[in-house]
Parts: C-alpha cells; structure tokens; sequence
C-alpha cells in the first residue's frame, strides 16, 4: 500500500480547511440573514384588536395583537397581600387587578443620552388573556446612536406545576411581527425581560408568595392562584 507524498497530504489539509471556513462562512451569513430577518419583521407593527379573529378568519402571517380591557381595580393591593403574605386559599385574580398592579408598580427611566449609546426602556407590562392562554406585553423603546424605535414584545403561554412548583411556560413571543424561534431565542428574550422586572424590590415578596403556589388555573378572565 503505497504511502501519500507530502504533496498530497497538504493538498488535502487545505481542501479540509478550505471546507471548515466554506461551512462557518456559510454559517454566519444564515445568522447574519436571520437576524437582519428578525429586524426586519420586528419593525413592522402588529394587527392591533380588541377581539381575536374566528381561527378561519386570521392571517397566518399576521401577528395580532389583542389589547387588554380598560377598566382599574381599587382592590389590586389586597391581592398583592394575599399573595405575599396571606394565608393559604384560593386568590382570584383579575384583569383590572394585575393590570392596575403593573401601572402602579413598574417604572423605567431613560438614561442620560452621555451614559450609554444603546438603552432598552421598557413599559410597565399589560395583561390579557387571550384564547385561554395569559398574554403579558410590554412596549420597548430602544434607544440606539441618536435614533428612537418603539417594538412590542408579548408573550403568551400557559402555567404547569414542576417539581419546584409552579412555571409560566410560553407557547409562542413575538417582537412586533417576528415571531421569535421557541427554542433559543424566544427564551432568552423572556429570561432577559424576566430578569428586569424581577430585579425591583418591590417584587421580593411577590416572587416568595409565587413559590408557595401549588397550582395556577385560568377560568375565564380570571387567574386562580392555590396557595398552600
């Protein structure tokens, strides 16, 4: 069996090299194409309405946008001390109660345009609950070398019980009209805006009342919260 010369070895070395850099070439213009496709998208506004569309009557490449209800709840904080410091039982919450909740709670201030040359302010979160599924939206306004843009993000999902207890699951998210892939993206999108929220101190005792949580349940427009 006779030997390869050296000339044939480097000849092949650089055919393997030449098809590394071809593939990782390849590569990062499908990234580069995704992500100009995702911006793309992103900018164009969603179908705003206050009813979803009958199943056979909605567009599959539109991305709606169902607004939540008007209307505030006087009562929101003592939801929020059922949840946080109640005792065990059943808390109802509703539509008015989270959304008036949210308002009085969450709000972000713009940096100083000299502090940073990008800036993501986010606005307080709304509720909804849209084809029996929790739908939580917020606007971001993003901030980038002296231009201003407005996207919305929503979510929307269901909740299961874990064996940590009890975890919003997201079924689908979308950054105006992309609808951002559910298994690397999408979850970093969330986990990062998660993170936001959660980060106030206001939402300590909250995030403790949730773990004691054993199940969550939507019945109508209403969220059923057991605690035990």
């Amino acid at each position: 069996m006779s030997r390869k010369s050296q000339r044939q070895k480097d000849v092949e070395n650089r055919s393997t090299g030449g098809l590394l850099f071809s593939l990782f070439l390849a590569a990062c213009c499908a990234v580069l194409g995704f992500m100009l496709g995702v911006a793309h998208l992103a900018l164009i506004p969603t179908q705003t309405v206050r009813r979803l569309p009958a199943a056979d009557e909605r567009n599959p490449r539109m991305v709606y946008y169902v607004q939540p209800p008007g209307g505030t709840s006087a009562t929101y904080g003592v939801r929020v001390n059922e949840l946080s410091s109640g005792p065990a039982g059943t808390i109802r919450v509703s539509l008015a109660d989270m959304n008036s909740w949210s308002a009085a709670t969450f709000s972000f201030v713009p940096p100083k345009e000299d502090e940073s040359n990008i800036a993501i302010i986010p606005s307080a979160p709304r509720f909804n609950i849209v084809d029996g599924m929790l739908n939580v939206s917020t606007l971001l306004e993003v901030k980038a070398y002296g231009k201003s843009y407005k996207l919305l993000l929503q979510t929307q999902g269901t909740f299961i019980q874990t064996g940590t207890g009890v975890e919003f699951v997201p079924t689908e998210t979308c950054l105006g009209s992309a609808r951002l892939p559910s298994h690397v993206v999408a979850p970093m999108v969330n986990d990062f805006i998660f993170q936001v929220f959660t980060s106030s101190e206001v939402m300590t005792p909250l995030v403790q009342g949730w773990e004691q949580l054993s199940d969550v349940s939507i019945e109508g427009d209403t969220l059923k919260l057991v605690k035990s």
